[in-house]
């Protein structure tokens, strides 16, 4: 299982959906969201659940705020 803690006062509901919207399932666990791989996973699958977070971190800023980057995925 993996862990990402957030820091307080931060919602979890907007990454949670932009965590879905590309392809990873995760839990709200109050101030933690949970990602739970399979038990058998590669290095390869292992480097697209990290860019798959990482695109979705950052679409979750730009929907909390009028983001002028141009990178919305």
């Amino acid at each position: 299982m993996i862990g990402i803690e957030l820091a307080p006062g931060v919602g979890a509901d907007a990454l949670i959906k932009a965590l879905l919207s590309h392809g990873v399932l995760t839990k709200d666990a109050h101030c933690t969201i949970r990602i739970t791989p399979p038990l058998i996973i590669t290095k390869d699958e292992c480097d697209e659940l990290a860019k798959r977070v990482l695109r979705a971190f950052r679409t979750a800023a730009c929907m909390e705020r009028a983001c002028t980057c141009g990178k919305r995925t």
